[in-house]
């Protein structure tokens, strides 16, 4: 059986979106379930080849060219990739090629997405301890499992212009797909049944099929809440001047370009070309 990493994710939650994407996973969950989801596949043999870069002149005739690559990272993030989607696990391995890569000086990430699962942060986390050379965040919209990977990752988050642009979204939240009344209309039920010693297996599952929402509910926002405490500790230490009474912003609020560069959640606004103007920068620093 052939599992799509992406709806398995959406199923299970947690997840760290942008709440205005919820209904769309939805969907697509339920188009996977009923058999209408379909995906063009990727050739994953083609990623680093098609990746854009830009020549680095090093100034010294002795030393060869290195470049500047540009990574698009777009679109819903899961941890691990299928046919049709890039998961973390695939950035990872492509981060990797890069930093490791010595005609590479350095890379910009094109971010352009609503979020991750929280599995995902894993990964970006792993390479973020990894990482030797600078890599600067393109950013058209970064909310909330991207807004995390990009400041774990980047050493500068420039948003790409100020009209569509958005950021933040610092939050939890899990995706109920809840099935009991198509069930019940079907001549379905669930009965979970324990062994005697397994007085606590599976008790989310338990409540929910037994109709208990409101024990449900309390159970799964505390298994978020460290999820949400660890994700408000790390932009608190990755972006020391972000501006901690900045309305909602540890409480899942968005925000355009010009507030999120006033409240410190970005470093500038620009485009493709000042991009480029900040890489050499980094690149020169970080040879220095």
């Amino acid at each position: 059986m052939k599992v799509n990493h992406l709806i398995s994710d959406i199923l299970r939650g947690p997840w760290l979106v942008n709440p205005e994407a919820v209904s769309q996973y939805e969907q697509l969950a339920n188009n996977y379930l009923t058999g209408k989801f379909k995906g063009a596949s990727i050739n994953r043999t083609e990623i680093l080849a098609a990746a854009n870069s830009y020549t680095v002149g090093s100034g010294k005739s002795s030393e060869p060219e290195k470049r500047i690559v540009k990574i698009p990272m777009r679109g819903i993030l899961a941890a691990y990739g299928d046919d049709c989607m890039l998961g973390a696990d695939d950035y990872l391995q492509i981060f990797r090629a890069y930093n490791n890569n010595d005609s590479v000086a350095a890379v910009i990430l094109d971010i352009d997405g609503p979020g991750s699962s929280v599995s995902a942060i894993n990964m970006m986390k792993e390479f973020a301890s990894e990482k030797k050379k600078p890599f600067i965040g393109l950013l058209n919209t970064a909310y909330s499992g991207h807004y995390w990977s990009g400041c774990l990752i980047c050493d500068h988050l420039m948003a790409y212009g100020n009209i569509s642009s958005g950021f933040g979204s610092i939050g939890v939240l899990s995706m109920v797909v809840d099935n009991r009344k198509a069930m019940e209309k079907e001549g379905y039920s669930v009965m979970m049944i324990r062994a005697p010693q397994s007085t606590t297996k599976a008790q989310q599952g338990k409540d929910f099929y037994e109709g208990k929402d409101e024990e449900f509910r309390a159970s799964l926002e505390e298994e978020m809440r460290p999820m949400a405490d660890a994700f408000i500790k790390d932009i608190k230490a990755l972006r020391p001047k972000l501006d901690h009474s900045a309305p909602g912003v540890f409480t899942g609020s968005t925000f355009n370009a010009k507030d999120a560069l006033k409240y410190g959640l970005i470093d500038s606004i620009g485009d493709e070309k000042k991009a480029i103007e900040r890489a050499k920068i980094l690149i020169e620093l970080y040879e220095n």
